[in-house]
């Protein structure tokens, strides 16, 4: 359903279990499963802010509550439709700034960076020295290339950039055989790049970015073509914005999952996936990690 004073916002979706029976009808769904890939792991590394790190968070949380109160009550409270929406789309600011925070920054009003914690900066390190294959490593901002480059240059590796500014891939869109770690910006590297050169991925943070586009940011290793065993690393830093980034993302991967196995009980939630996170941490409100 269409906002009709805001041209091209959509408030809810309607018709949702019509939508699923149609679909049915015309739609061959085929589960990953038949795909012939290699095995796929997925592992959490849980990381620790560092005690500056943990008081710097815990103080634009607090700043932060009292911000989305006075966004909550313009918008008429919390049992108004209107909350979620509007704490998604007034509270976005306040969101990307904790999720900067977690991963060990955050940008002054002036635009520049101010370093608060090095944990997954570290964490990303000591992963790194692990291993002598080639890596890709995915981040959100733009000071997230930035400490990966720094993290890959202080072990003495070969990095590339995949981001807005530059693409240091072949003609051919692929990872070059002169770099060793892939730095990958998440909004310049899910479409038309094969990094099938590198089995082992590691995730900084994804932003809000729906399901399917982290699916499909995922699929520039992990796809036909992909011979070895794959294996991601997510790092998430405990009790912060980024578990509930991930929280929120696999909620909304059970709904689209619903919507293409005719599954229609679960599939009213058309919402985008800032206002998932809106949505978790209100419900949760002051016990929330984030």
């Amino acid at each position: 359903m269409r906002n009709q004073t805001i041209p091209g916002k959509i408030d809810k979706w309607v018709n949702m279990e019509e939508f699923a029976r149609k679909l049915g009808r015309v739609r061959y769904h085929i589960p990953k499963s038949v795909l012939v890939l290699p095995e796929r792991q997925d592992i959490t590394v849980h990381v620790d802010l560092t005690s500056e790190g943990k008081a710097a968070y815990a103080k634009m949380k607090r700043d932060s509550i009292v911000q989305l109160s006075r966004i909550i009550e313009e918008a008429g409270g919390i049992r108004s439709e209107k909350w979620v929406s509007a704490v998604a789309s007034n509270g976005g600011v306040l969101f990307l700034r904790l999720l900067q925070m977690a991963q060990g920054y955050v940008y002054t009003d002036g635009g520049l960076v101010q370093q608060v914690c090095k944990a997954k900066r570290l964490a990303l390190a000591d992963l790194l020295e692990q291993t002598d294959e080639k890596v890709c490593v995915y981040g959100y901002f733009r000071e997230d290339i930035e400490i990966i480059r720094r993290a890959a240059e202080g072990l003495g590796r070969r990095v590339g950039e995949i981001s807005g500014r530059r693409k240091d891939l072949t003609e051919t869109s692929k990872f070059p055989a002169d770099i060793d770690v892939m730095a990958v910006q998440v909004k310049s590297g899910s479409v038309g790049i094969d990094l099938t050169a590198a089995r082992i991925g590691i995730i900084m943070t994804t932003g809000f970015i729906s399901p399917g586009s982290f699916d499909q940011l995922m699929a520039r290793q992990y796809r036909p073509g992909q011979t070895k065993n794959c294996v991601y690393y997510h790092l998430v830093a405990r009790n912060t914005i980024d578990e509930t980034v991930i929280r929120a993302r696999e909620k909304k991967n059970a709904v689209i999952e619903a919507v293409l196995r005719d599954a229609v009980a679960d599939v009213s939630d058309g919402e985008s996936l800032m206002q998932a996170v809106a949505k978790d941490v209100l419900s949760l409100w002051e016990d929330a990690p984030w």
